[in-house]
């Protein structure tokens, strides 16, 4: 709490800044403190009298505990984005900025200190966009899968051996294509696939193709898992990753034209996944692994 003359200038909790921060505060129930006088000059992000903002914090501090205690459910929960291109934007900043930190999947405490409003705000609009389907949950935290039953092993891997692209090194790479939110539903849920080993980058900030992770097989056969974020601004670059990828999945309808454009270019064939294992719902890592295996059937 930095403090000027008696008022309270600003408040710092841990990533949390200004009155998100005292609400915070406010709900510890214990604790030490130390005075340090004569800290140089900072950033005012609190204006008025003490006492109100402390009633304030406090009223925010009870609403958003209740409001998880209603939302227990969501804990352990990982939340993401549904994409919906008929959706209208939303109206309220709140609003707008949930929506666009979940089009990449993340638990609830993480979107909580992600967006910088309030947290009963936050939690209100959270709770809104579930009930409007505009955000699902993806599945609970540490959920994982084999990415097939030990009887089909021995013909996944035949399969993933086979689907090395000749000139190119490294693992068979398969490609899939979708629009930014369900892809970052996807990713997530490649990385509940037992084996699946992170690529060790973050997803870039733009959507632009990036790796995901890579499946060990054993044997020294491996499959990499690749996103490729239909965001047509970003199609000259397409071609980078699909050559030499045993296959493109695509997951749905966004950018057709210009994403057989470029595997026509690079000669890897494109396959809309959702024609040959019915509707797209890669919300689990079972679900994942399914198409996984699926898209290695589609390229054998």
């Amino acid at each position: 709490m930095r403090l000027l003359e008696g008022e309270l200038l600003d408040v710092v909790y841990v990533r949390a800044e200004g009155a998100k921060a005292l609400a915070r505060l406010v709900g510890e129930s214990s604790g030490l403190s130390t005075f340090t006088p004569g800290a140089p000059s900072v950033m005012r992000r609190l204006r008025g009298p003490a006492g109100e903002l402390l009633s304030a914090a406090a009223a925010s501090c009870e609403r958003a505990a209740t409001l998880r205690r209603g939302a227990q459910e969501l804990s352990n929960a990982t939340l993401a984005t549904v994409d919906d291109e008929s959706a209208a934007p939303e109206t309220s900043t709140v609003h707008a900025l949930v929506v666009d930190r979940l089009r990449a999947p993340a638990s609830l405490d993480t979107l909580l200190d992600d967006v910088a409003h309030d947290d009963a705000l936050v939690l209100e609009a959270l709770v809104d966009l579930l009930r409007r389907g505009r955000v699902r949950r993806v599945g609970a935290e540490g959920s994982s899968t084999q990415l097939c039953t030990p009887e089909q092993l021995h013909v996944v891997r035949a399969t993933a051996a086979r689907a090395r692209a000749a000139g190119f090194a490294g693992p068979a790479r398969v490609v899939f294509a979708g629009t930014p939110g369900r892809l970052g539903v996807f990713a997530h849920s490649v990385l509940g696939v037992a084996d699946a080993v992170p690529s060790g980058e973050a997803a870039p900030p733009a959507p632009i193709p990036y790796p995901i992770a890579t499946l060990r097989l054993g044997d020294g056969v491996e499959i990499e898992v690749v996103a490729l974020p239909l965001v047509p601004t970003y199609a000259p670059l397409w071609g980078l990753s699909v050559a030499g990828a045993a296959v493109v999945v695509r997951l749905d309808g966004g950018a057709a034209e210009a994403l057989e454009e470029a595997c026509e270019m690079a000669g890897v064939r494109v396959k809309p996944l959702d024609s040959a294992s019915g509707a797209i719902t890669e919300t689990s890592p079972s679900r994942a692994a399914a198409l996984i295996r699926a898209a290695l059937e589609l390229d054998g």
